[in-house]
């Protein structure tokens, strides 16, 4: 006790006498604390200011009153600290909780983003806390030595399923060091989403789906991938002996050339012959109604996928034709079309096809179709939907009244649009657009959706489908 308050003394004096910033903490009987110091001095500088007998205490390992986890952030001017980490868990449906250490988040308390050094402390952390199933660290500053350290915690702490670390400054995945960790993870969702790990990230990324056997999302968007690492993504889920867990693949804007032809055929084998895949994101990767026709052949033996987004591309009305030629064979679900092309044809042929097919979420928003194609496809529902997008397109206030008979008729569900229709006082009706969540698993969590229920909002950024819901309606 004579050397704990010794140092607590001497820290408060080094704080009087010298202008610093110190933090103390008291924690499981032990004295936690770092410091921060002028912009006119440096580290070294500061260092040299204290007595010899907190310079021993600092350097050594051996410590009781400092903890090495704590080391690693001890120079940091806002380090990480117990009650900031308390206080961003976050509790999912099942009773378990997340850390939601979001850049944006983490800099309006600490005036900076997490790095490589915050990580040993932040395991620390996760290690006392076995409820803590999941991690969400998109937008910070994390960087190659970080997903290395990453890795090897979740190597062998087996609580941690779902990781998102998306848009940080990772730039390469090393397949020697992290190849005997891959095999022991217990990892079930990974978001490597805006990290730019290129075509050995992307190797990297296929021999961990060859090794592990618990991973079922994987989200590569925008990490310029090239034909040749989804090549090898491919082989790893078509392959004897090869990955048959993975249940949702995102490559969104993946590839850094136009060869989308290549892209399209080695995914039409996987889905020819893979029987998990039930999700796939194909989003914003100029994709042609050729480039389509070569992927919708693998929907000739295709059995398992029920969900399929396609926006922002270039996909005509064509394309669509080419989709509704399939759809009844199919077991797609949820199909995404937005922000393309298509105009009235590729409307009515999806019109047409509809009542046989099995979509209960249908997205056609920001489209060029006009009231000829979208009546003929709202006249086409027949049974309650999910979601059923439109806005964007367009048609006038005359589909608008075909929409309000639909829902006076209750074939269309008013909470499934994303426009609202209301009268004006001479009786006219008109539509403006809704406000929804359109809502992808890989960012947000929200649970089913069931009539009558109130819905909160809820960033885990790990689970459930692609669903949407009415934010308010006020």
């Amino acid at each position: 006790m004579d050397k704990m308050n010794s140092i607590l003394y001497d820290m408060c004096r080094l704080r009087e006498n010298y202008d610093s910033k110190c933090i103390m903490n008291k924690m499981e009987s032990k004295i936690k604390f770092s410091f921060g110091y002028n912009e006119g001095r440096n580290r070294r500088e500061l260092l040299a200011m204290f007595p010899k007998e907190i310079a021993d205490v600092l350097a050594s390992d051996e410590d009781s009153y400092i903890s090495s986890s704590y080391k690693s952030s001890i120079l940091d001017d806002n380090p990480l600290t117990i009650d900031f980490l308390r206080s961003h868990r976050r509790k999912e449906f099942s009773g378990k909780f997340f850390l939601d250490l979001r850049g944006n988040e983490v800099e309006k308390n600490l005036n900076r983003r997490l790095n490589d050094s915050d990580l040993d402390f932040l395991f620390d952390f996760i290690e006392k806390r076995p409820t803590i199933c999941g991690l969400h660290l998109p937008y910070n500053n994390i960087t190659n030595h970080g997903f290395a350290k990453l890795s090897d915690f979740l190597a062998y702490q087996g609580t941690i399923k779902y990781v998102n670390i998306m848009n940080n400054e990772i730039t390469y995945l090393d397949q020697k060091k992290l190849g005997e960790a891959i095999g022991k993870w217990k990892v079930q969702c990974l978001n490597l989403r805006g990290n730019k790990i290129g075509r050995k990230g992307g190797e990297t990324i296929a021999y961990l789906l060859t090794k592990n056997s618990t991973l079922k999302h994987v989200a590569l968007g925008e990490t310029d991938q090239t034909v040749n690492s989804v090549i090898s993504i491919a082989d790893a889920l078509i392959q004897f002996g090869g990955n048959n867990t993975l249940t949702k693949l995102d490559l969104t804007k993946s590839l850094l050339t136009t060869n989308v032809g290549e892209l399209c055929r080695h995914l039409a084998c996987v889905l020819e012959v893979n029987r998990t895949i039930a999700e796939l994101v194909l989003s914003k990767n100029n994709i042609s109604d050729l480039d389509l026709e070569i992927l919708l052949e693998g929907f000739k033996h295709q059995h398992v996928l029920s969900r399929l987004n396609l926006s922002c591309n270039h996909i005509s009305s064509h394309g669509a034709e080419l989709i509704a030629n399939i759809l009844p064979q199919a077991k797609l679900k949820l199909l995404v079309l937005a922000t393309n092309i298509i105009n009235d044809s590729g409307a009515m042929a999806l019109g047409r096809v509809f009542s046989f097919s099995k979509l209960t979420f249908l997205d056609v928003s920001m489209n060029h179709i006009s009231d000829l194609g979208m009546t003929h496809l709202v006249w086409a529902i027949c049974r309650p939907m999910d979601g059923f997008f439109i806005h964007g397109n367009k048609f006038t206030e005359y589909t608008a009244k075909v929409i309000h008979s639909q829902c006076i008729d209750l074939a269309l569900d008013p909470k499934t649009l994303d426009i609202r229709l209301w009268f004006d006082d001479t009786g006219s009706i008109h539509y403006t657009r809704r406000n929804l969540w359109r809502y992808s698993d890989w960012y947000y969590y929200v649970p089913e959706w069931k009539k009558n229920d109130t819905i909160q909002h809820c960033c885990c950024p790990f689970r459930g489908g692609i669903m949407v819901q009415l934010q308010s309606d006020d």
